[in-house]
């Protein structure tokens, strides 16, 4: 999905989401920091609990076996029954430490490692005791076998000296180093116990005492504070001073001077370490619960501040999307309802309101209103150029009327003017050209009325009496520019409707001339007529090119829904008109494909329209003159259908000739005078002369249709009646 696509809503959401899920992620990191300190610290408690003073309690009886072995190795007699004594209780605490370590919980798995290397050591012990109990074993070896023990479970401190705490850190280092300090001593006194002070054991004495200073050097550097005084403290008292001074004799101290030292000494070192303990647990008391005081409102000023948040976050989105989901509407309402609904309106010529049509839109007054603003601006002038479009528009339509109500008023009288030049014209050559003349102002009048059609209005000319159908189409026929390619198959006897004669005749003239326009010029165009139960149909067919199923259905759509005229767009004229028409008769015009490779146009006039039972035709000279002249010569095929003349009936197109009483001309197969050339009129003879010549019963009956026409216009004038012009 593109962005450009994305919603309002996913826009904000995605603006927002980032920093929210970055807060919301900080806060829970500090959360995990808070816990995971707070839980080791926990930890650290349990550790010492589980591993440290179980593990204190396996060198204290590691020492005291160790003291009692060297008894033992030097020879004293009450030390085995002590030593056995001894072992028992270290079996003891062993077996303690190893359940209690192995189990406790909070511990790494570095000292994890460590607490199973020295379990495993333990097993060990079994053959220290068997060589202690040896009549002659080696004495430093059996004592270092101890030694290596105790070692094994300092090696279990050191993964537990490190807490989240620095302060907590180092009290537990120092309280190690004095215990690892207590060590070097107990290891000093168990060196001194052998008896013999040989090279080896000094050498041995020697090693312990520095590595018993060095530890208490290393843990006055991890003290501060009280603890660092106290220390002080310790360094000076005099039990460590007694025990240094000893120690620092060339010669080596006797049994009784070295238990008179290091008894007091080892328990002032005991004491402190003690304090060390306690001084740690109440630090780590302190700050477990400082770090559960910071997890806790951590946790409860991230967890309302990201209530907070989101709630502000979706009161400002929501009113945002609000407004623009607003706004929005606003705007589609305006330009898919408001807008066309104006246009519309004033196509039809109904008044406006241009501050109900274009309210102000408020938004508030920051962008959005601003926007708000411009859009009201902007909705105002597009109703404004509306309404002017429109009066626009109508002007038009009023200079297109005006022009055409002239023209057509021009045209009218042209007409009247050739009708009686031809009535007075004899010459064939002069007649054939009068025609000609009023076939194109013929068509020129139904160029004239597409602009008032176009213009919304109705043409000028038209009927009160029914017109018979083949006048109809045959005033359809002549104003067409190539008639001659027009043939009339079949048209029943019936009527039509007055009032609907001028918009058929248009209506059809524009199909037929668009059938012989589009199709090759020595094909003919078929035009057949027939009553059907629901009216009467007509059908144009030509033998052109055709059109593709997608034009013929955009051409059916536009016929049966006219579209809005746009002057752009003037290829499509005729479809336009024919569709106005239509929509004005109440018919339907379909175009399909031809079985012959054109398009056949079918016309159903509706059946109000149409008069079934013979009329009286009582056509004014008005009307006659209306109706398109016949062409002077329409030569139809030899196997053509029926010839019309056996058709029809008294029609206003069989209007005489003006001129002297002379037989009208022979006619064509189509009914049509066929004209002859021939010289200028001679003086009529005299009356006695010659016997009047026989009139046709053709002549006749236009002869009386002229008569009758003239008698209802000479009446009409009389009674002062308006005259319907074209």
């Amino acid at each position: 999905m593109r962005r450009r696509n994305w919603s309002i809503r996913s826009r904000i959401v995605a603006l927002v989401l980032p920093p929210m899920f970055m807060f919301v992620t900080y806060w829970l990191i500090g959360m995990m920091a808070s816990g995971i300190a707070s839980v080791n610290l926990l930890n650290a408690e349990e550790a010492r609990t589980g591993v440290l003073d179980p593990g204190a309690t396996v060198v204290t009886e590691l020492q005291r076996e160790r003291q009692l072995s060297a008894a033992t190795i030097a020879g004293r007699g009450d030390a085995p029954a002590g030593l056995r004594e001894q072992r028992t209780r270290t079996d003891a605490a062993v077996a303690d430490y190893g359940r209690r370590a192995t189990n406790a919980d909070g511990v790494s798995d570095r000292a994890a490692t460590r607490v199973a290397e020295s379990v495993t050591a333990f097993d060990s012990l079994g053959a220290t005791r068997a060589t202690v109990d040896t009549t002659l074993p080696e004495r430093v070896a059996a004592l270092a076998d101890y030694d290596r023990l105790v070692d094994a479970v300092f090696r279990v401190y050191q993964p537990l000296m490190e807490l989240d705490d620095p302060e907590a850190t180092r009290l537990l280092r120092a309280s190690v180093h004095v215990a690892a300090a207590r060590e070097q001593l107990a290891r000093q006194d168990a060196i001194l116990t052998l008896g013999r002070f040989t090279a080896a054991e000094q050498s041995q004495f020697n090693r312990a005492t520095g590595a018993r200073r060095q530890l208490l050097a290393e843990a006055s550097t991890e003290l501060d504070g009280a603890a660092r005084t106290g220390f002080s403290e310790l360094a000076s008292s005099t039990e460590l001073v007694a025990l240094e001074t000893l120690e620092n004799r060339a010669t080596a101290p006797t049994p009784a001077e070295w238990s008179a030292v290091r008894g007091p000494a080892d328990r002032r070192m005991r004491a402190f370490e003690a304090d060390l303990n306690g001084w740690l647990a109440e630090r780590v008391d302190t700050v477990s619960t400082l770090w559960y005081w910071r997890f806790g409102l951590a946790a409860v000023v991230g967890l309302v501040a990201i209530v907070l948040t989101i709630a502000i976050t979706l009161r400002v989105g929501s009113s945002l999307i609000r407004r623009l989901r607003g706004l929005r509407s606003a705007a589609l309402d305006h330009a898919l309802v408001r807008l066309p609904g104006v246009v519309r309106r004033l196509r039809h010529g109904e008044p406006v309101d241009l501050a109900a049509e274009a309210p102000e839109l408020e938004f508030g007054t920051d962008e959005i209103g601003e926007v708000g603003r411009a859009f009201s601006a902007a909705q105002r002038t597009a109703v404004e150029s509306a309404v002017q479009e429109a009066q626009v528009r109508r002007g038009l339509n009023e200079v297109f009327l005006n022009i055409a109500r002239r023209s057509q008023t021009l045209l009218h009288r042209q007409l009247t003017l050739l009708d009686r030049m031809e009535r007075r014209t004899t010459d064939p050559q002069e007649l054939e050209d009068l025609f000609r003349i009023d076939h194109m102002a013929t068509r020129m009048r139904r160029h004239a009325e597409d602009l008032v059609i176009l213009a919304g209005a109705a043409p000028g000319r038209g009927w009160r009496e029914p017109v018979p159908l083949v006048d109809v189409v045959r005033g359809a026929v002549s104003e067409v520019e190539d008639y001659t390619r027009v043939e009339i198959r079949t048209i029943p006897e019936a009527s039509l409707s007055g009032r609907a004669v001028t918009d058929l005749i248009h209506l059809l003239a524009e199909l037929i001339e668009n059938a012989t326009s589009f199709s090759p010029p020595h094909t003919k165009v078929n035009v057949v007529g027939q009553l059907v139960p629901n009216g009467f149909a007509v059908e144009v067919e030509d033998r052109g090119l055709g059109m593709s199923e997608p034009e013929l259905a955009d051409a059916n759509a536009r016929l049966r829904q006219p579209p809005e005229f746009d002057p752009t767009n003037s290829a499509r004229l005729g479809l336009f008109v024919v569709a106005l028409l239509a929509a004005r008769l109440g018919a339907q015009v379909t175009l399909r494909q031809s079985p012959f490779g054109g398009v056949t146009a079918v016309v159903l006039v509706p059946p109000d329209l149409v008069v079934t039972e013979p009329v009286a035709v009582s056509v004014g000279v008005e009307a006659v003159a209306a109706l398109p002249a016949p062409p002077p010569e329409i030569v139809k095929p030899a196997s053509g259908p029926e010839p019309l003349d056996q058709l029809r009936g008294p029609t206003p197109l069989d209007r005489p000739v003006g001129g002297p009483t002379e037989p009208l001309a022979e006619l064509t197969e189509d009914g049509l005078p066929r004209r002859v050339r021939r010289s200028a009129p001679q003086p009529a003879a005299d009356a006695t002369d010659e016997p009047v010549a026989r009139r046709s019963p053709e002549q006749t009956r236009a002869m009386m249709s002229a008569f009758q026409s003239a008698s209802t216009r000479g009446r009409r004038d009389a009674a002062a009646e308006p005259e319907q012009e074209t």
